[in-house]
């Protein structure tokens, strides 16, 4: 099936709705028998690394569970330089590098606006000429978000919008994809002279139930929701590598910097990363 076949029956889906079903039922548990087997069939279908699980898979009770497996002590070590800029989760890289004026590259050929991601010139503005990372999460992947830097949560930023699938075929298809999908917006401010802040933006999709974050007991995709911006008070400090958010199944994270903040490191569109592993330098602790 062809890229634009594909999304045209996705674009007759009411996409919300399979959200929230594909969710309800990631969370059925009426038979430990059928739900533990879904756990392991999941776990074989999509290659997921068992031995680095922080517990047997026969401890999940569903799949919602294993989606947001925590894995063992360890198996994640966060750089430690200071200096450093981490992945903040396990995935695909995809776009990396300056924004230009106000562009994002979404693939070759398809752009977005920093503007449309971040919800408008007022929160964006600040971002214009500086660099974004783009991390894809695949069902196998492990789907905790953490912190790529230390700082203070001081707020976050829920738009609603489509819930559109975020892989390859939709990448290539759907024009600024990430800036019409449902987003979660964490902002991370630096203790570093101007209080440079970092923005985390979550990327919602038709296969995720709900994204989760630490800091608030909010949920996205559900029925009625607007936008809204919540600050944070006190502040909620992250270490690097610290838990920031979860999806519940895969989708997207992209990382926002200001310009003269990072240096990003030489990588590999298509490569595979892993949380904590370093992917660029705070310029001003060089």
């Amino acid at each position: 099936m062809n890229d634009r076949l594909y999304m045209l029956l996705i674009s007759m889906l009411p996409r919300k709705r399979v959200g929230r079903l594909l969710g309800a039922l990631a969370g059925w548990t009426g038979s430990n028998c059928i739900s533990r087997w879904a756990v392991r069939w999941f776990a074989r279908r999509y290659g997921v690394d068992l031995s680095e699980l922080a517990e047997p898979i026969e401890r999940f009770p569903n799949l919602r569970s294993f989606f947001v497996r925590r894995l063992a002590p360890g198996a994640r070590p966060v750089e430690e330089n200071p200096a450093a800029v981490v992945s903040p989760v396990d995935g695909i890289l995809g776009a990396y590098g300056r924004i230009d004026r106000n562009i994002c590259f979404q693939v070759k050929d398809i752009t977005y606006t920093v503007d449309d991601l971040l919800g408008g010139p007022r929160d964006a503005l600040p971002y214009h000429e500086g660099h974004y990372v783009t991390l894809y999460l695949s069902p196998r992947h492990y789907h905790w978000i953490h912190a790529p830097v230390e700082g203070d949560v001081v707020r976050y930023h829920h738009i609603p919008g489509h819930l559109f699938p975020v892989n390859p075929p939709s990448v290539r298809t759907v024009d600024r994809l990430f800036a019409v999908n449902e987003r979660v917006i964490s902002t991370i401010q630096l203790n570093l002279p101007g209080s440079p802040e970092v923005k985390v933006v979550k990327v919602g999709a038709i296969g995720v139930g709900r994204i989760r974050v630490v800091y608030s007991n909010r949920l996205t995709n559900r029925p009625g929701q607007f936008e809204r911006e919540e600050f944070i008070f006190p502040p909620f400090h992250v270490r690097k590598g610290d838990a920031l958010a979860a999806f519940e199944l895969g989708s997207t994270v992209i990382l926002v910097f200001p310009p003269g903040l990072v240096e990003l490191a030489q990588l590999e569109t298509g490569s595979e990363l892993k949380m904590g592993q370093t992917i660029g330098t705070l310029i001003p602790l060089k």
